[in-house]
């Protein structure tokens, strides 16, 4: 889902750059499938925030929301679901990046992705890295800036052989990165423990336990 329409400018022409927004894991479509189910977030308030977070820092292109599929159920099940679905939102946004940057060539876009939506990026990236019409036309995206990305520290690695891989969700995505983006961030708090391996989770009847199984693995 797209809560900004990149291609209605009203006579105005394309923007100078622009930013899309992806949200992170149980994130609901709205406030009426959050409370429904219980997400942590909906999409288009999370999206909202986001762009008056950076209005507050000047910034005054346009915030586009992308919206992927992310509210299974939340358990470990639904974790390693959203997983798989993250992944393959990825092609869906970079064919959108694609549309984008043929309709408006001139316009610097931007990536800003929350937990889980990191996820989607990276398979996004990889998508346009195979992309012909991308290529052809020596696309960039300006910039990725990554908050609290819930991958692999080794998924950045330009060497398959550095990623293991169990359940084909995890990739090497170094090449792309390289290739697609002109400037990458990963941007992680030092204090949020729950990015950190071996984190003790409060999750079941209130009783502190260690768990293999962290939903923000990875710093």
């Amino acid at each position: 889902n797209i809560f900004y329409n990149p291609f209605d400018f009203d006579g105005f022409g394309c923007p100078h750059e622009a930013v899309v927004y992806v949200h992170g894991v149980w994130t609901a479509r709205d406030r009426a499938s959050e409370d429904n189910q219980g997400m942590f977030e909906n999409a288009i308030e999370i999206s909202d925030r986001a762009r008056l977070s950076l209005e507050s820092l000047g910034y005054t292109s346009p915030v586009i929301g992308f919206s992927w599929d992310s509210d299974t159920e939340i358990s470990n099940n639904g974790w390693e679901a959203a997983k798989i679905i993250a992944k393959e939102n990825g092609p869906k946004l970079a064919h959108f990046i694609v549309d984008f940057n043929e309709k408006c060539p001139q316009t610097k876009i931007g990536v800003i992705a929350h937990s889980l939506g990191a996820r989607v990026v990276l398979s996004s990236l990889d998508s346009l890295n195979n992309n012909q019409v991308w290529n052809n036309k020596n696309f960039h995206i300006a910039s990725v800036h990554l908050m609290g990305a819930a991958v692999n520290s080794d998924e950045v690695s330009k060497d398959t052989a550095d990623v293991f891989s169990s359940d084909g969700i995890t990739s090497a995505y170094g090449k792309a990165i390289e290739k697609v983006v002109s400037q990458f961030y990963n941007i992680v708090n030092p204090e949020d423990d729950v990015l950190e391996p071996g984190f003790v989770s409060i999750w079941w009847f209130g009783s502190p336990f260690y768990t293999n199984w962290n939903p923000f693995e990875i710093q």
